[in-house]
């Protein structure tokens, strides 16, 4: 259940930093001012509630422990293709709404999620619900497959898995329906960035091993690019995620498999504080950013509605955006929404 406020007041989480003010509708929009006024009522900390950039939520009924490298894990013909070979649609969605319930437990307003399996895997996440919101990028087999009839996108595996001309066709046809076309980029070696920008993707996924020159046509184009730290370290990769923010590129925060990693954006934002104090510092404020303003202007860009109103609130308690990064679940929290 999702509670309903008119106003909140407190510590609010605004346009990358977190301010004492009260948040709430105004003449039909939600707006922000500075300072909290007597006699409010309802007073805690306020952010919006986070986005995940980055699921495969299909595998969460998987219980083996993957092991190999990562092409042996996740690759074609690897081990989770094959453990979705051996399980029926009723266990993998038995799987699905277990990790939705997890999710939104902990405060998750939406989750882009990389659906295998055809228009058969785009229907099955579309029909377990949307709470949290659920974006789904199906995975096309063919040209003739309804995916894209189901799916709010695209979301391909790396060049190196698909034949390009059948990629520039998933591409053109998702940009034609107005659909997201997003892809993983060099995750586990570098891949030709030209051939990629050239298809004109929405929104790439890890981009590891990008040199500095892909980086920057990354930047010139204005392609987002999803990080998943949690799951990188799991298959031995450990970047400096400092360099996609010092291009200037628009960086959000995902979890990647549920096999792997449990798809909390709260933990991922608590490991990258972490890991990228023993290398680059990054401020809680822009952590916080990269998982909740900046994939929902993402999203509103490319018209998916319905979490615009979803804040996570913590009440009570004023706490800092360091408080939150770094030990949020000591602090009770529930999704909100504001309502006029």
């Amino acid at each position: 259940m999702i509670s309903e406020y008119t106003s909140i007041s407190g510590n609010i989480f605004f346009n990358g930093k977190m301010r004492s003010g009260t948040i709430s509708f105004d003449g039909g929009t939600i707006e922000f001012k500075e300072g909290t006024p007597s006699g409010s009522a309802t007073i805690g900390t306020l952010i919006p509630a986070p986005i995940n950039s980055h699921t495969h939520i299909g595998d969460s009924f998987v219980r083996e422990e993957p092991s190999g490298n990562l092409a042996e894990v996740v690759g074609p013909g690897g081990f989770k293709e094959r453990q979705y070979r051996s399980h029926g649609p009723e266990e993998i969605k038995g799987g699905i709404l277990a990790t939705m319930e997890l999710m939104r437990l902990r405060g998750t307003a939406s989750f882009i999620d990389f659906r295998e399996g055809g228009p058969q895997g785009s229907q099955l996440l579309k029909e377990s619900g949307n709470l949290p919101l659920p974006v789904i990028l199906g995975r096309p087999w063919e040209e003739s497959d309804r995916t894209l009839d189901v799916a709010d996108g695209a979301g391909m595996s790396s060049i190196s898995d698909h034949d390009i001309e059948f990629l520039n066709k998933v591409a053109e046809k998702c940009h034609r329906l107005g659909k997201i076309f997003a892809i993983h980029v060099s995750e586990d070696h570098r891949e030709d960035i030209d051939t990629i920008l050239s298809m004109k993707p929405d929104l790439l996924i890890h981009c590891l091993e990008c040199t500095d020159r892909d980086l920057k046509s990354i930047s010139e184009e204005g392609v987002p690019v999803v990080i998943t730290p949690r799951s990188n370290i799991f298959f031995g990769k450990r970047p400096d995620y400092q360099k996609f923010l010092k291009r200037g590129i628009s960086t959000f925060i995902g979890t990647d498999n549920v096999m792997t990693v449990v798809p909390d954006v709260l933990l991922e934002v608590e490991f990258l504080y972490l890991w990228q104090r023993s290398m680059t510092y990054m401020s809680p404020e822009l952590i916080l950013s990269m998982a909740t303003e900046w994939p929902r202007k993402f999203l509103k860009r490319h018209h998916i509605t319905g979490i615009e109103d979803k804040f996570l609130f913590f009440g009570g308690a004023r706490l800092s955006a360091y408080e939150i990064v770094s030990r949020s679940a000591m602090h009770d929290s529930a999704v909100v929404r504001l309502v006029p």
